[in-house]
């Protein structure tokens, strides 16, 4: 399965970056991300996640960290799951 991870901020919202083949090269895309945004020195301030394993979502194919599975079977993703499918 693929690596991702997760950049957050108040002024973009949630961001994922990936796929990556390892945890290890997801860290080192965390490390590349996080050394680029502090070169612009915009005074925006972000949160990265820890590299996380994708499951993909069987409503919209999102790949995310983690899956909602529901009375019938299906494992969806959280903003499926809060739009009332399934």
């Amino acid at each position: 399965m693929p690596w991702y991870f997760t950049v957050t901020s108040d002024e973009f919202g949630a961001e994922d970056f990936g796929p990556y083949e390892t945890k290890e090269e997801a860290a080192a895309g965390i490390e590349r991300v996080s050394q680029q945004a502090f070169a612009m020195n915009d005074g925006i301030e972000r949160d990265y996640t820890m590299p996380w394993e994708a499951d993909y979502c069987m409503d919209c194919g999102r790949a995310v960290p983690s899956l909602i599975i529901c009375p019938d079977g299906a494992e969806i993703c959280q903003p499926c799951f809060d739009e009332g499918k399934h």
